[in-house]
């Protein structure tokens, strides 16, 4: 099914012209806090790695030229796309398990891994919003897990990282002005329909919950959308968002539901229930530029040199933490503690705020992407750079 979506159904969908639709998205706004109003930031000072109370268990340099993103990962593996290779990292002692040639850029997406097989991305994209011709090949896969192997391959115009659920892929796509967002069969490949928005481009990954939640970047006027599209890819509903969003919303189940929290640079985080109405919108003094994470009781954002944790029910800021430039890698939560990569890795607990650890990994970019927590370990990457005009050298770190 290939079906297009115009500005003006858009514009309907979204309460402004179209009366049968108005009702999803009528009366959102239950009020705007400040998130970060009378909370101290906690801190500890920063230690070397040498001197810091985790110390790597393994490291695995990759090459690489730009900045990266978070991994995928799985039980046994962390999938990395560094230059135009996506490479498989042992979670166990950092071997090389395989690597493949993408045929262009990998840096941009993050793998999405299910039933044993990794969707990776690749295409020439650089900064997270400038497509560039490098002659590189943009392109879907699908690869064995445990090999690398090929399963198969789309030549599809893919703009941010895939997103796996319910044995179906769904990626967002922009080629030339058009901008779409496609679900494919993970067994095969096989395209099940792809929806057509006549909406800006679409540079952030999915969140798919009942529903898949797409984000866009900016208009003119500096305000983008949140889409919500069945999982048959029929347009929901719509909101419109006050500045851009640099990295994809989050969806977290409720009793009644699902809410999804969304950042944009403006300093605003929305949470927007599944049907489309506005819950909260807290602000912040400046941009948030990071996929929300959350845990049972709070949603955690990231400002550039701030940690919050806010309370997922009213958006109240509960507790701040400061982290060195943090503004657009990423942030995760396990072993009861919010980890944020910046130009250091810190770690804060997630029931009052407590600073943990900063650790200053090697390098003048410092980490990437965000740091991952599993069965003790918290592994993450930095990018490393003899000085400031250097190109990268990458490198995976396991912390214990």
């Amino acid at each position: 099914m290939d079906s297009r979506l115009s500005r003006r159904a858009l514009l309907a969908a979204a309460g402004v012209s179209a009366a049968g639709l108005a009702g999803c998205t009528a009366g959102y706004r239950t009020g705007t806090v400040d998130a970060t109003a009378g909370l101290e930031p906690t801190s500890t000072p920063a230690r070397t790695l040498e001197n810091a109370p985790l110390s790597a268990t393994w490291t695995r340099e990759l090459p690489g030229q730009f900045t990266l993103s978070t991994p995928g990962v799985d039980d046994d593996r962390l999938y990395v796309g560094s230059e135009t290779k996506l490479t498989a990292v042992s979670l166990s002692d950092g071997t090389v398990d395989w690597q493949v040639e993408m045929g262009g850029l990998t840096h941009g997406f993050t793998a999405a891994i299910d039933d044993e097989t990794v969707v990776g991305s690749a295409r020439d994209i650089v900064g997270r919003q400038n497509i560039i011709d490098r002659g590189g090949t943009a392109s879907l896969r699908a690869l064995e897990a445990a090999t690398g192997d090929e399963r198969w391959r789309e030549p599809l115009a893919v703009s941010a990282s895939p997103v796996v659920a319910d044995g179906t892929v769904f990626v967002p796509l922009v080629d030339g002005e058009e901008t779409a967002v496609t679900a494919r069969d993970l067994d095969t490949g096989a395209e099940l329909w792809t929806r057509t928005l006549s909406a800006p481009d679409v540079f952030a990954t999915p969140a798919v919950g009942e529903s898949v939640y797409v984000a866009t970047t900016a208009r003119e006027d500096d305000t983008s959308s949140l889409l919500a599209l069945s999982r048959d890819g029929e347009l929901r509903w719509s909101k419109s968002l006050e500045g851009a969003v640099h990295k994809g919303p989050r969806v977290a189940p409720e009793s009644d539901g699902e809410t999804v929290y969304v950042g944009t640079d403006a300093g605003r985080l929305y949470a927007v229930s599944g049907t489309g109405d506005e819950q909260w919108e807290a602000t912040f003094e400046r941009g948030v530029n990071t996929t929300p994470a959350v845990d049972d009781e709070r949603v955690y954002a990231t400002t550039p040199r701030r940690v919050v944790a806010l309370d997922r029910a009213s958006g109240e800021g509960q507790w701040s933490g400061m982290v060195d430039h943090v503004a657009k890698t990423g942030i995760g939560v396990g072993g009861g503690m919010v980890h944020v990569g910046g130009n250091e890795v810190a770690s804060f607990s997630t029931d009052g705020g407590d600073a943990q650890w900063r650790i200053e990994l090697p390098g003048v970019a410092g980490t990437f992407g965000s740091p991952i927590f599993r069965d003790g370990t918290l592994y993450t990457g930095g990018c490393v750079k003899v000085k400031g005009s250097s190109l990268y050298d990458h490198t995976m770190y396991a912390l214990d």
